[in-house]
């Protein structure tokens, strides 16, 4: 059985991010990476694609960071697991310290969200939840593994290119995306292919990815900087105050207001 300690789902990170442990984790650690990273494992270096996971063993040295401008993944810290466990996850084909690429990570992501809820809630039966999520989270990614849905093999190295190019350009300037009309416009290609090629590489709409961006970003500038709402939402690309603060509230549960004070108290 794996006991989770900590978890985080969807942090992302600009592009001077850089996690290094020499010594290993400490804990084992598993990782989403949902970003083009710079991945290193004992002595073998690695450039991974967004949709890869990684299992890390707790003395394992290894680092990881951003490839281009931004870092984006899921991670949880789970407790010492024995060799039976070990060899339960090898009959799923998922492999200890080494990256496993499974391509459309859409539903993988889905699982680590609910689990981080129930991980931080006090309900009842939130261990047997907790335990149950994690038993399915390993089961989904053995599926994407055996069925191979998705592979940037189907794509041409224009296509892939672009639709890289677009993310980063998500993540990295919020406040100057246009409508996803304009970008699949600009990039030569209709509406519905940019949104079925990018949902399947990246295992997420572009529309959702563009609201994960500003929502990370008025998070960010909430937490660091002293502007007001009007300011940050446009400073995330929203073209009214009230268009971003219910946006935010429908995505973060609170106002930014809200979001401001409860983090600044500690609650």
């Amino acid at each position: 059985m794996i006991n989770i300690g900590s978890i985080g789902y969807n942090h992302a990170h600009n592009g001077d991010f850089c996690v290094n442990s020499p010594n290993g984790p400490g804990a084992w650690l598993f990782l989403l990476i949902k970003s083009d990273a710079l991945l290193t494992l004992g002595e073998n270096q690695y450039s991974v694609l967004p949709g890869t996971i990684v299992i890390i063993s707790p003395n394992t040295p290894c680092s990881y960071r951003a490839k281009k401008d931004v870092y984006i993944d899921d991670w949880f810290y789970f407790d010492e697991i024995d060799s039976n466990e070990i060899d339960r996850l090898a009959s799923m084909k998922i492999a200890v310290n080494e990256p496993i690429y499974i391509g459309n990570f859409a539903a993988v992501s889905r699982i680590i969200y609910t689990l981080t809820i129930e991980f931080y809630s006090s309900n009842i039966y939130h261990n047997e939840m907790v335990e149950l999520y994690t038993q399915i989270l390993f089961n989904m990614i053995s599926r994407c593994i055996l069925e191979e849905t998705f592979s940037e093999r189907n794509l041409s190295n224009v296509q892939r290119e672009n639709l890289h190019y677009i993310r980063t350009w998500i993540y990295r300037e919020p406040e100057n995306i246009p409508t996803v009309a304009i970008i699949a416009r600009y990039f030569g290609m209709s509406l519905s292919s940019l949104e079925h090629l990018y949902t399947k590489l990246f295992g997420i709409s572009i529309k959702q990815d563009i609201i994960n961006s500003r929502m990370n970003c008025a998070k960010r500038l909430l937490l660091s900087t002293n502007l007001n709402v009007s300011e940050i939402g446009e400073k995330c690309g929203y073209k009214s105050s009230y268009g971003f603060m219910r946006q935010f509230k429908q995505y973060v549960g609170v106002t930014p207001t809200a979001f401001r004070k409860y983090q600044a108290a500690g609650e």
